[in-house]
């Protein structure tokens, strides 16, 4: 008669392998659906001070609010700061609709790093008489109009990508009507 460890040692070891197996269909999983919000993943090594630094940010950062874990907040922490480089050094603002973008993205950046409410900010730009520039996306320029700003205006120009295409797609736009 076989002894019961005879008997559970297979059992063990394919409940196991159906573990593992499990594990790396969940992790695969996750990898695909974070791959397809962030893009590839790519390894980024730094010093701990840096990694420490930006852990810090992350906290700081209003976009940081919406991420589910460490690691999604340090991507988009990361991609944020190069949208915000290339806003502020690369991108060219050469049409006053382009400049009154990015004058109006600056200071809704600056009240959502103050850890203002979206509510506050609107309310703010409107004491102020701040025209409200969109996306037309039937010309591909930005318009202004004057308005009330809401809740939705403010989260439009707290999204840095949003912001670059703006103001991308009315220089274009601007250039090619001038030729």
């Amino acid at each position: 008669m076989p002894d019961d460890d005879s008997i559970l040692q297979p059992l063990m070891q394919q409940k196991t392998e159906r573990e593992r197996s499990l594990n790396r269909a969940r992790q695969q999983k996750r990898k695909g659906l974070v791959a397809a919000r962030f893009g590839k993943i790519v390894p980024i090594h730094m010093l701990e001070e840096t990694k420490a630094r930006l852990e810090m940010i992350a906290e700081k950062t209003a976009i940081s609010r919406k991420e589910q874990n460490a690691a999604e907040k340090r991507s988009a922490v990361i991609a944020e700061l190069v949208n915000q480089y290339y806003i502020d050094n690369i991108l060219s603002r050469k049409h006053k609709n382009s400049v009154l973008v990015y004058d109006v993205y600056n200071q809704i950046w600056q009240a959502n790093f103050d850890g203002k409410p979206t509510d506050m900010i609107a309310r703010e730009l409107n004491n102020a008489g701040i025209d409200i520039p969109y996306f037309d996306n039937q010309s591909g320029k930005i318009v202004v109009e004057s308005g009330k700003w809401k809740k939705v205006d403010i989260e439009t120009f707290s999204d840095s990508a949003l912001v670059i295409k703006m103001i991308e797609s009315n220089e274009k736009k601007i250039k090619k009507n001038a030729k």
